[in-house]
């Protein structure tokens, strides 16, 4: 009754199914709230598909919406289709392409065949995504391979749209893909809250973004208080304010956030809601570059580069050059050359080799 939120949502399951109870959609509704409201994933995505089918509560798209959305962020695939199929179809969400496709690429990375199937038609008709038949004959290649049977016939006709680079490109993405193994997320409610905040932004509802992380971050939570700083570094749903993001950044980069370190950085490089201050620059960037952020590692470069808060290294600024360019920013790439242009071959080596070595820290 009070407890395990795991149980209560396979006790809902089971009473959803009449698996070793009789079946009974009002009771299930019932357990699987008691679940999702301890933020278990399941359970939110249980209880979506209620909602969107009126099965045990009153049917609602936008609290089916909501709910999926929940669990999608935490990185349930099924979830993460259902949504996207709600952003296509207009049910409780407007109708949005570039945000189904989103949602439908997240659940095809994780290997759920029919978002592959389906993100493949959005390539092929360039809806929510450029056209793109390469794009669009590997995932139904993936989505065939992963028992939906449709997609091969699809591809087939898709085939014909493709010349034979196109083809060689698609079949070297298919030996290549490999799936998004990243374990769901289990939070607690407040958490769950989090992800509900972090998908209104993604999505441009930035009144429920800012109510939900104005609630957590006065209560410590760091990653709200790093997107909270970030939308005032950018005035999404707020006037711009750089103090007000340099209040919030700074309580979340002293617990660690990477984010708000690299935006302590450049509010302390530009001077910006804070007093001009290269050496505290160096500090956050450092912090944030350490634990693989390549934004971070380009300007801590520029800094190495330029002897700005730091003793000037070229050796260094070459290595967290190489590390950022390693992820492909054309900007860190130009900066990359840039330096190795003014270093000897000697120095090249030696900033490889600390690079190779490097490890981010966690």
């Amino acid at each position: 009754q009070q407890g395990n939120a795991e149980s209560q949502s396979r006790l809902g399951a089971a009473y959803w199914a009449g698996e070793g109870v009789a079946q009974d959609s009002i009771e299930a509704a019932r357990w699987l709230q008691k679940a999702a409201e301890q933020g278990e994933i399941t359970a939110f995505m249980m209880l979506g598909r209620m909602h969107a089918d009126g099965e045990g509560v009153p049917q609602d798209y936008a609290v089916a919406a909501e709910l999926y959305s929940q669990s999608a962020g935490m990185g349930e695939p099924m979830s993460q289709y259902s949504l996207a199929l709600m952003y296509i179809e207009g049910q409780g969400v407007p109708v949005d392409s570039t945000i189904a496709v989103k949602w439908l690429r997240k659940s095809a990375e994780r290997g759920f065949a029919s978002a592959q199937r389906n993100l493949a038609l959005m390539y092929a008709d360039g809806d929510g995504a450029p056209q793109d038949f390469v794009e669009a004959h590997m995932w139904l290649s993936l989505a065939y391979k992963h028992g939906d049977s449709a997609a091969i016939t699809i591809r087939d006709h898709i085939v014909t749209r493709m010349d034979d680079a196109q083809l060689d490109e698609a079949e070297r993405l298919l030996r290549e893909w490999q799936p998004n193994q990243r374990a769901y997320l289990k939070v607690p409610r407040v958490k769950a809250n989090f992800f509900r905040g972090a998908n209104a932004l993604d999505t441009g509802d930035y009144d429920t973004a800012l109510r939900d992380f104005r609630l957590l971050a006065g209560r410590g939570d760091a990653d709200a208080q790093a997107l909270l700083g970030y939308m005032y570094i950018e005035g999404l749903g707020v006037a711009q304010n750089n103090s007000e993001a340099a209040k919030w950044s700074l309580e979340a980069a002293r617990q660690g956030n990477e984010l708000a370190q690299l935006n302590m950085g450049d509010l302390y490089a530009s001077g910006q809601g804070v007093e001009q201050d290269f050496s505290e620059a160096a500090h956050w960037l450092h912090l944030s570059a350490e634990q693989g952020i390549p934004p971070a590692q380009m300007r801590l470069s520029i800094l190495y580069a330029r002897g700005l808060g730091v003793a000037r290294n070229l050796v260094r600024a070459l290595m967290w050059a190489n590390l950022a360019a390693s992820h492909g920013d054309e900007v860190a790439v130009a900066n990359r050359d840039q330096i190795a242009e003014i270093v000897s071959p000697e120095q090249i080596a030696e900033a490889q080799r600390l690079a190779t070595e490097w490890k981010p820290r966690k």
